[in-house]
């Protein structure tokens, strides 16, 4: 499905004589984001680890791909995913009554993070007791709860903290939605405030206090939005080259503008990425599909792939793989496929042995 305007979708309108963001493009184009997010996210987490891979002595060109990858790409997925679930939220609020918005929530966000928690956590568990790993049982009681839980601190299998995180962020934002049906900005004002707060203390609620944030930011363009998501190439530019010209800055930036930098690479990367999905979606060809073809089986990629890297990381160990082998980028371009097909073949089981075990683990309805 193509629009009349390649770069300016037909806008619809809402029942509220207001147009309508989610236009066939930008639906297509949350998809593939949510696709592209998810797999850059991955890299950050891949055996053994981002700052082992990104400070290993590799060839200089190995060396910059890495780091473009993960701490470009693979940092700035949570961001724009942050955004499009603020996004998406103020939909749900506008038509959900409150339980069951809340319920829902219970049941797609926290739900999920409990159960792959205590999968991972029982995966540790029996790699303890046959390595008779007595450190691993040697934590608190809290330590075991947060473990499963995240009440204070990330689950063991931490990706996931990002669920409890916007769970909690919704919850914010429908008291914000509320309060602005009764008082116009009111809503918007007290969110952005307690977004700033949470980023100035690092974190008193939740446990990426950036999440809010760009959770606000979504909410605030589904509230107030624009003409079009899609974005002119030479914005995006403009905003990249602002980031790089800070962030490769022969100036030693001050402690107290750190944040603000960090935010502002993260806001610039999360931009780009928003408007590579938007012409992948918009251009409807190969990548586009293989995109869209994955994209029923990327939260079950999200909930599953710290496992599926536990294990081959024991593998890899146990044949003395190291980053600085020449062998390791190929291992390093194997492992995402191999986190796909895992999450292929358990989504096949668990349709053909247990369909509603499938259906709780992976939030359908």
């Amino acid at each position: 499905m193509s629009s009349e305007h390649p770069e300016r979708p037909q806008e619809t309108k809402t029942g509220t004589g207001r147009h309508d963001i989610f236009t066939p493009d930008v639906s297509r184009a949350i998809r593939m984001a949510r696709v592209l997010c998810i797999t850059s996210m991955m890299t950050v987490h891949i055996w053994p680890g981002r700052t082992a891979i990104t400070t290993a002595d590799v060839p200089l060109a190995l060396h910059w791909f890495y780091v473009l990858l993960i701490r470009e790409f693979g940092l700035a997925s949570v961001p724009l995913l942050s955004t499009v679930s603020g996004l998406l939220f103020y939909r749900s609020a506008r038509s959900d009554k409150m339980s069951v918005l809340i319920a829902s929530k219970l049941r797609t966000l926290l739900v999920p993070m409990v159960l792959w928690s205590a999968l991972m956590l029982l995966m540790f568990v029996a790699k303890a007791m046959a390595t008779q790993d007595r450190a691993f049982f040697s934590v608190s009681l809290m330590e075991w709860i947060n473990r499963v839980f995240a009440i204070t601190a990330p689950p063991i299998n931490h990706p996931l903290a990002f669920l409890r995180d916007i769970f909690l962020c919704c919850l914010i934002g429908l008291a914000a939605t509320r309060l602005e049906r009764l008082l116009p900005w009111a809503g918007r004002v007290t969110i952005l405030a307690l977004a700033a707060v949470e980023v100035y203390a690092d974190g008193m609620l939740l446990l990426r206090p950036q999440v809010l944030l760009f959770f606000c930011l979504g909410l605030c363009i589904a509230i107030m939005p624009p003409r079009s998501l899609v974005l002119p190439w030479g914005l995006v530019a403009a905003v990249v080259a602002t980031d790089i010209a800070v962030q490769y800055s022969p100036f030693t930036v001050p402690p107290r503008w750190e944040d603000p930098a960090n935010l502002l690479h993260r806001f610039a990367v999360a931009l780009l990425m928003w408007r590579i999905a938007m012409s992948i979606a918009q251009r409807h060809g190969r990548l586009g599909t293989l995109l869209h073809r994955c994209e029923p089986l990327i939260f079950l990629v999200f909930c599953s792939h710290m496992l599926t890297i536990s294990a081959m990381a024991v593998l890899f160990k146990g044949l003395g793989v190291q980053v600085t082998h020449a062998i390791y980028p190929l291992l390093f371009a194997l492992q995402i496929p191999v986190i796909f097909a895992v999450a292929s073949l358990l989504n096949t089981l668990g349709e053909a042995v247990a369909p509603r075990v499938l259906s709780v683990l992976t939030a359908r309805r």
